[in-house]
């Protein structure tokens, strides 16, 4: 990640988090075209995202509004090994970035949580990244996770149900089906363009929600650790004493 930031970064920050091929990048190149009044896909749409991007990194993308305020979309890695668990080196190095944004003054204001609209049942690798996600915060402070939900259709999407057990409200969720921006696409169908005009305003009322969100204080360690740490130390101590005696 560079360090080397602007000074815009003060303003407002949203770290994009989900398991790997949820559609973070789509949303970002989405967002390109939202800043840039893109409103016909029909007429060529924009791609802004690295291509073939180094898997371990973190990359800011800042996008100015037409009253100059700067939002800056921050594309986290996921830390999911091939079986979807959580992988240890990569949860050690995410959490080594989270580190460095702090040191260097960046402060969260929103964590968007990107899923996919079809899951009744978190698979293992959605499901251990928002143990993870929701980990990152206090109780207090869960309100901060927005989800970004790609893939979705008019209908209601069924993994809300699954959000909730994590005390995750529906109310903030955001709606995208961003096929517009794939590239095997020859033709746009009415019913694309209406899924852009809908994101386009889920995007606006994002936007609207990150701004009235104060920044929240991430940890060095995540609170699944901390908690772990309590239940594992007493045990360890018991057994030393047990093997003194």
């Amino acid at each position: 990640m560079d360090l080397k930031l602007v000074e815009e970064l003060k303003n407002t920050q949203v770290l994009l988090v989900g398991a790997t091929k949820c559609g973070k990048s789509t949303i970002i190149d989405f967002l390109a075209n939202f800043f840039m009044g893109v409103c016909e896909p029909k007429n060529g749409v924009i791609n802004v995202t690295i291509h073939n991007p180094v898997k371990e990194n973190f990359y800011i993308y800042s996008f100015c509004a037409a009253d100059n305020t700067v939002f800056n979309f921050i594309d986290s890695p996921s830390i999911n090994n091939d079986s979807g668990f959580i992988d240890k080196k990569r949860k050690q190095n995410y959490m080594k970035h989270i580190k460095e944004m702090k040191q260097n003054g960046i402060r969260i204001n929103a964590l968007g949580f990107v899923i996919q609209n079809h899951f009744v049942r978190l698979a293992p690798a959605e499901e251990s990244m928002l143990k993870f996600v929701t980990g990152l915060l206090k109780e207090e402070d869960i309100g901060h996770i927005i989800p970004f939900i790609t893939y979705s259709d008019a209908n209601t999407p069924p993994v809300l149900d699954a959000l909730r057990t994590f005390g995750i409200a529906a109310d903030n969720c955001l709606l995208f089906n961003n096929v517009c921006l794939n590239s095997s696409i020859k033709k746009i169908t009415d019913l694309s363009e209406m899924y852009w005009e809908n994101g386009l305003e889920d995007i606006q009322k994002g936007l609207d929600i990150v701004m009235n969100l104060q920044p929240v204080e991430l940890p060095d360690i995540p609170q699944e650790d901390i908690q772990a740490t309590k239940y594992v130390e007493p045990i360890l101590e018991n057994t030393k004493e047990n093997i003194g005696g």
